[in-house]
């Protein structure tokens, strides 16, 4: 039986380490292709992840690998000549820039990577699946649950009706809203429209070249093309600009980091997300490639949902036995967490709720493996963190994102009138066991 071959790319970013790895554990021969931008951390023109992932398998198992440095927006990029000659079997799509905050700046990075990234592939597996040559079996682009939109937005609660809600009515409002893989796109952020203007793309193409223009027949294969549409992720790597690791980065070095003494978090800490550990958004990916039907979209979610001021309570916990001389909370915060968003202050394009129903993935047959106890997950992570050091000390005193962390967030520590109190009445005790499950 010979070996199939996975084309992965963007894999140097978050998620990608972790496909990589389960791809060839197994028994996959994967080729990447990446080019490498500031997300990635580079040694000697390789991604340190994905260098960290090969030096913890077999012989063999790194065998099967090989890596480009290209560019999936370049309009130049032999990309049929890559599916041809390495005989590509199935694509895993996840090149993408992913920071909403970096993408409210206006630049253009996000529709040329976004989607003449798309629509370069999009027009490579058309070639080739339409020649003579060996086909493309599957092709999963990777998307996000933000291309819906916000639950405050759909359900009428924008702003200071959010504010007031408790977590009961929320939770209400989620079960009533929350995203199908039939709602509406309405994605709120430069980011999210671009991931969903690919993801439109990617359905374009596939009903409009199914078709055998030949004998005028349907033959979906010809573009077998599956959307996965993921919940916020978190977990090792995750680069410090992400409000997970943004925060344990703050924690663990409240000296050494310099004026990023302020943790960024907008909507008074009330906005909700749903986290996904990497590990299980990377198998259902690859499930999704494995198991999904062509033309179908599948949402991917774990129930772990919560209020970021209730994230960074159970941050604060797990960071605490490692800050010397933290003594309780409230010395934690005084010392680390200077100036925070008091008020109301939002980003441009900032979505006050997500959530996702994901049983058309749980039909194919995935689970989330690490859903449970999502505070001791948290844990773990911090504890990542506090082991790699040599990992993200580096991108966290770079100039460059020193540089971007000034421009983006010195305006919201000067807006603030001082610590914003995440310790009013009983929330001091409040586990993420509480949240918005």
């Amino acid at each position: 039986m010979s070996v199939e071959t996975v084309l992965v790319t963007g894999a140097a970013g978050f998620i990608g380490p972790k496909v990589v790895e389960l791809l060839l554990k197994t028994g996959y021969r994967v080729i990447v292709l990446d080019k490498l931008t500031y997300a990635a951390r580079v040694e000697n023109g390789q991604p340190l992840s994905l260098k960290m992932v090969l030096e913890s398998l077999r012989g063999e198992e790194r065998e099967r690998y090989s890596f480009l440095r290209w560019d999936i927006a370049d309009p130049s990029l032999p990309l049929k000549d890559v599916l041809e000659v390495g005989r590509v079997n199935n694509i895993i799509h996840m090149a993408a820039e992913s920071h909403v905050d970096r993408s409210t700046e206006g630049k253009s990075d996000f529709i040329q990577t976004e989607i003449h990234g798309a629509y370069n592939l999009l027009k490579a597996i058309r070639e080739q699946n339409s020649g003579k040559g060996h086909r493309v079996r599957r092709a999963v682009f990777v998307s996000t649950d933000e291309v819906y939109g916000s639950i405050d937005r759909i359900a009428g609660y924008e702003g200071e009706r959010w504010y007031g809600l408790s977590d009961a009515e929320v939770s209400g409002l989620i079960r009533e809203h929350q995203f199908t893989e039939a709602t509406t796109l309405g994605g709120g952020s430069p980011y999210a429209a671009c991931k969903g203007g690919a993801d439109l793309l990617v359905g374009a193409y596939f009903n409009t070249f199914k078709w055998d223009s030949g004998a005028g027949d349907i033959d979906a294969e010809r573009m077998p093309v599956i959307i996965t549409r993921g919940v916020n992720n978190f977990g090792p790597f995750q680069h410090p600009e992400k409000l997970i690791p943004l925060a344990v980065c703050t924690l663990l070095t409240p000296n050494a980091g310099g004026d990023k003494m302020g943790i960024p978090i907008y909507d008074k800490g009330l906005a909700v997300r749903e986290w996904l550990h990497t590990s299980d958004y990377a198998s259902a990916i690859v499930h999704a490639m494995q198991h999904g039907n062509v033309g179908e979209v599948y949402n991917v979610g774990s129930g772990n949902r919560c209020r970021n001021r209730d994230l960074l309570l159970a941050i604060f916990r797990a960071c605490e036995p490692h800050i010397p001389g933290a003594a309780g909370f409230g010395r934690l915060a005084d010392a680390a967490f200077d100036a925070t968003t008091a008020g109301g202050i939002a980003r441009p394009g900032h979505d006050l709720c997500y959530a996702v129903n994901c049983n058309k993935m749980r039909q194919l047959g995935w689970r989330p493996e690490h859903a449970s106890d999502f505070e001791e997950k948290i844990n773990q992570v911090v504890k990542w963190y506090v082991a790699n050091t040599e990992w993200w000390t580096p991108v966290w005193t770079n100039p460059e994102f020193t540089e971007y962390w000034d421009r983006k967030y010195r305006k919201i520590q000067k807006a603030s009138e001082g610590c914003f109190n995440f310790y009013t009445s009983d929330e001091e005790n409040r586990t993420l066991d509480e949240s918005l499950l």
